[in-house]
């Protein structure tokens, strides 16, 4: 593999495995200390890229942003690692439990690590540790994060998928569309409007072909364009990409360089433009019920993807219902929650009201005990002026307001307690 294409990622363990080669010969005890003290620092700091990803990826998948790391076969690689080690400290007289996960005394490492990794003043490990036991136990934990990783990748749920999608539709709408959209108004200004509806229709079957060759075969390209209706499977094209996730090149969005490939950017830019070209080729009444249905399922959308910022908290017994909860309180709420208030920042919904109801959800149980500041910066990205209607609750909202909520949120809590739902 070309070194210009490794991912950091993947750069990360090939180190690691290199380090275990050296380990694996004849050492002197000292030598033999260093090389499994520095290779435990590099298990640590993978360790906590790839939980940093792990985190990211469930809040909205990946599109082949690790496409050279086989995470499916991260077990038998660290077992052998494991392995390899315990060997060679047997080979100079010590004896490590190759079973061994020693979390505190991890814990006490990786808390030096922080503190020394970058300063190289750490010529000693901290009161407690050994390089063979912090190693061994390093190692499992960075088993278990990318085992955890290959589990979310290979069985993503329909709703990961669908929250998925729109988060990297939503992204390249941000990134792309007005430069898109203002290549397609300069194509279309030149034509007088009794010719535009036959250069669009033609422009729709180049576009739609070009489209096709993204696709290996014709069963492929059905399972993302119906073409009963003519139109993108947003449904089939989210699940397609999820279930193929290095078939169009590594993209992220990861802070603060997100990007797309070229190869997923036609796609989406596809994904808009049909939208455009379609809705040029629809009568004005049409297109205005259209519109008014998508804007309002767009809106649903974009709340319901705030609320699953949040939803790794949600309690194990609530894990299952919080997507129908959520849409049922919109659906209630929809009125309040879809028009902010006159002192509100964000405009496109009211997240006081949102937050409230959030607040009040987590003071009955629904989401873990969490410390207001880190559950606001999991909805947020930082401690802001959410955090106050996370803490009050519903006593934020307009008494009439307040009392309809609390009225429903009881009903429903108390009907899914009572095991009616």
């Amino acid at each position: 593999m070309d070194s210009k294409t490794k991912t950091y990622g993947y750069i990360l363990l090939d180190t690691i495995g290199r380090e275990v080669e050296a380990a694996d010969g004849e050492h002197r005890r000292l030598s033999l200390e260093c090389l499994c003290r520095a290779m435990a620092v590099d298990v640590v700091l993978a360790t906590g890229y790839f939980g940093e990803l792990l985190t990211a990826w469930r809040q909205c998948l990946p599109l082949g942003e690790v496409s050279d790391v086989t995470f499916s076969r991260s077990g038998s690689h660290l077992q052998r690692w494991v392995s390899v080690v315990t060997a060679g400290y047997r080979r100079v007289g010590v004896k490590v439990d190759t079973d061994a996960c020693d979390r505190e005394t991890l814990t006490v490492f990786k808390e030096w690590v922080a503190a020394t990794a970058d300063s190289g003043d750490g010529l000693s490990l901290p009161e407690g540790c050994d390089a063979p036991t912090v190693l061994v136990s390093a190692l499992r934990e960075l088993s278990e994060t990318l085992t955890a990783i290959s589990r979310l990748l290979a069985k993503p749920t329909e709703k990961q998928i669908a929250r998925s999608y729109e988060r990297w539709k939503e992204f390249h709408h941000q990134q792309h569309s007005q430069e898109l959209q203002e290549e397609y108004d300069q194509w279309k200004v030149q034509y007088p409007p009794r010719l535009l509806r036959r250069h669009l229709k033609a422009r729709m079957a180049t576009e739609k072909e070009l489209f096709r060759q993204l696709f290996r075969d014709a069963d492929e390209f059905e399972q993302v364009f119906d073409s009963d209706c003519n139109a993108v499977d947003d449904d089939g094209l989210g699940r397609f990409l999820f279930t193929h996730s290095d078939r169009f090149g590594s993209s992220s969005l990861r802070q603060p360089f997100p990007y797309f490939s070229d190869q997923l950017r036609q796609v989406f830019d596809f994904v808009a433009l049909w939208e455009w070209l379609r809705a040029d080729l629809t009568p004005e009444s049409v297109r205005k019920k259209e519109e008014a249905k998508s804007q309002t399922d767009a809106l649903e959308a974009m709340v319901m993807g705030y609320v699953e910022k949040v939803q790794h908290l949600v309690t194990d017994g609530w894990r299952p219902r919080h997507h129908d909860l959520w849409r049922k309180i919109y659906k209630t709420f929809k009125k309040e929650i879809s028009k902010a208030g006159p002192h509100e920042k964000f405009k496109e919904f009211s997240k006081k009201t949102v937050c409230c109801i959030l607040g009040h959800l987590k003071q009955r149980g629904v989401y873990e005990d969490l410390d207001n500041v880190a559950f606001t910066r999991q909805l947020e990205g930082c401690n802001n002026g959410m955090r106050k209607y996370i803490n009050n609750g519903l006593v934020e909202l307009e008494d009439s307001l307040r009392a309809h909520v609390k009225r429903v949120l009881d009903q429903e809590l108390q009907l899914s307690f009572s095991g009616e739902r």
